[in-house]
């Protein structure tokens, strides 16, 4: 550090001077207070303060308060993100949300490597998780679950490579891998090839569908393809799922109580548990007397087995670590989701 002239750059000496303190500390210790650097060096404060705010941002140091500067440990070249937003816990089995993405994540991540770092930001605020990103060094991350465009945004601008997955907003924002927009399509036609004309629909859409634009989309499409079909939709035969069992159960005696009742409904994956139990209580046989198509496959252990159109979460992830390798030539990419049916036993053909 000696052969650099402090009056001829003074600049360069305090960062020659510093990065040389850094040297001599083991990550975590503890850089020498504000004053014990200005007699070592012969700098003034303001010019050694602006020095060291720039190794804080450069991740050479962090800044604990009222205890100094800190030497922050190399950081991780072999480290991916994956931030999701949930108060439930993650369960890493193929089948579930998100833990069957991420399963599928960690295995690619394992084959090159990587290691696969998991983030629950549910409580969070955006500043205190962007810091988070900061100084755990996190340059590559996927996102998903409730997250808004704001937030998505900033995250995308942090980090060099970022995917969205799923997200719940209809802002396009960086690198995304969206659900695809064909649920209620592929349903209805499975629907109308078995012969199915009087189709209900329950949906998740609540009061502020601002929150779930994909699923509004889904029963707008609903409505538009029975239209054209010249197919008659009753009011009860379509409600709001509720995500309790009296709401729920309240519903369907409003829509049982109608002289032409639906002989199919399409219902969302959370609400299958509770259709089956309808049925069961009121002696309805759920594939003979009443169709199901289900809206992702969420409860295997059903008896019938229901019929559904999902998303497979372990796909979901395998794909999203194809986009992540496409997308590192720096062009902003958008997929979507690929679908498919899993033949159940509650959609059969109908005899009319």
């Amino acid at each position: 550090m000696n052969n650099i002239d402090e009056k001829k750059d003074p600049e360069l000496y305090a960062r020659a001077f510093l990065e040389d303190m850094i040297a001599r500390l083991s990550p975590g210790e503890r850089l020498p207070g504000l004053r014990e650097l200005m007699q070592r060096s012969q700098l003034g404060r303001i010019r050694l303060k602006r020095v060291l705010d720039e190794m804080v941002a450069l991740h050479r140091l962090e800044l604990r308060d009222r205890s100094g500067f800190y030497r922050l440990q190399e950081p991780p070249q072999n480290q991916i993100a994956f931030i999701y937003f949930s108060n439930a816990p993650l369960i890493e089995t193929k089948q579930s949300f998100p833990g069957g993405i991420v399963y599928a994540l960690r295995q690619e991540a394992e084959k090159q490597q990587l290691q696969l770092k998991i983030i629950n930001a549910v409580n969070m605020s955006s500043g205190k998780l962007s810091d988070l990103l900061r100084r755990q060094h996190v340059k590559t991350a996927f996102i998903m679950g409730g997250v808004d465009a704001n937030l998505t945004s900033l995250l995308a601008g942090q980090l060099p490579q970022c995917i969205s997955l799923l997200p719940h907003h209809t802002a396009r924002v960086g690198n995304e891998l969206r659900d695809s927009p064909d649920m209620t399509q592929i349903q209805l036609k499975y629907l109308f090839q078995c012969n199915y004309r009087r189709i209900g629909y329950i949906h998740n859409v609540d009061e502020d569908w601002n929150r779930s634009p994909v699923q509004l989309q889904r029963l707008l499409d609903y409505y538009r393809i029975m239209a054209e079909h010249g197919l008659k939709v009753e009011p009860e035969w379509v409600f709001y799922c509720g995500y309790t069992w009296e709401h729920f159960n309240n519903h369907m005696h409003k829509m049982m109580r109608l002289n032409k009742l639906p002989d199919a409904l399409i219902v969302p994956g959370s609400a299958l548990k509770y259709i089956y139990r309808f049925c069961s209580n009121n002696g309805i046989a759920i594939g003979r007397e009443l169709a199901v198509i289900g809206c992702d496959d969420t409860a295997p252990e059903l008896t019938p087995r229901a019929t559904s159109v999902t998303n497979t979460p372990f796909e979901i992830g395998k794909q999203a670590w194809q986009l992540l390798q496409r997308c590192q030539s720096g062009r902003n990419l958008c997929e979507y989701t690929q679908l498919q049916i899993v033949t159940g036993e509650t959609v059969r053909h109908h005899d009319q």
